[in-house]
């Protein structure tokens, strides 16, 4: 006898096969089964503890107080940030001593960077150039509005990486932040130096960072952050900079300098 194909029984097979694969993706990125992680738990990678900036790189510019007008570390500005730059002279009041640690620019002073979680939707980042502390909002983007310029402005946050599928080709797709960036996007910022010989960025400065940790195969943990720079009076176009952090074991060689 000739066997008959039911398909109305594999169909309904079917159906309950793509039932089980949604629940797991939907469990998987915090669906209906529970409530969403927080940001701090939904983190694509630990990047807490202290930091020490390993300087490769613009090295007369960083380690050092350069001449007035030399910019010639690849700084694109326009016409009107190279007067102001080359105008510069040495101000040794305290106004002008603590413009070289705003945002723009902190992250190119040698130093070192303590992290941690403020709370569970706020990462903290303490600066030991400075004393500056920049704290950086998930899920906060409205409050941009209201907050007030300073020397770190305000920052939002958000864990970053493309859309990327697993499964069998259909269903919901999963997004993994595994491997991914922190992006960070900062606004609401005074005027000050990109660099410390009165290299200049105005108060519509803003700042698009990218942090990503890498684990060597020598057991060295580097943290990479990408800084995108954008000020529309003093710059041409954007300054881009990639930045270096070695982690260190523990918080022996913590020693923050005030801006003054």
């Amino acid at each position: 006898m000739k066997k008959i194909i039911n398909f109305k029984t594999i169909g309904s097979f079917f159906l309950v096969f793509l039932s089980v694969i949604s629940v797991n993706a939907l469990a998987q990125r915090g669906g209906p089964s529970g409530p969403a992680p927080s940001s701090q738990e939904a983190a694509a990678f630990d990047m807490t503890g202290y930091w020490v900036s390993v300087v490769t790189e613009d090295w007369r510019w960083r380690m050092m107080v350069a001449e007035p007008g030399d910019t010639d570390n690849g700084t694109p500005l326009n016409q009107a940030g190279r007067e102001l730059a080359e105008a510069w002279r040495p101000d040794d009041n305290e106004v002008e001593s603590c413009l070289a640690f705003g945002g723009a620019g902190i992250l190119r002073y040698p130093g070192r960077l303590h992290i941690s979680w403020a709370d569970e939707e706020t990462l903290r980042i303490d600066f030991s150039a400075g004393e500056q502390t920049r704290l950086l909002h998930f899920n906060d983007e409205a409050s941009t509005t209201n907050a007030t310029s300073s020397l770190q402005g305000y920052t939002t946050a958000s864990w970053h990486k493309e859309r990327q599928t697993r499964g069998m080709g259909f269903g919901p797709q999963v997004t993994s932040f595994e491997g991914g960036n922190l992006k960070a996007y900062t606004r609401n910022l005074m005027p000050a130096f990109l660099q410390r010989n009165g290299v200049p960025y105005s108060d519509q400065t803003t700042i698009e960072d990218y942090y990503k940790v890498i684990d060597a195969p020598n057991g060295d943990r580097w943290l990479i952050i990408t800084s995108v720079v954008s000020d529309p009076v003093y710059l041409r176009q954007n300054w881009i900079t990639s930045t270096n952090f070695k982690y260190e074991a523990n918080g022996d060689n913590w020693d923050p300098i005030d801006c003054r």
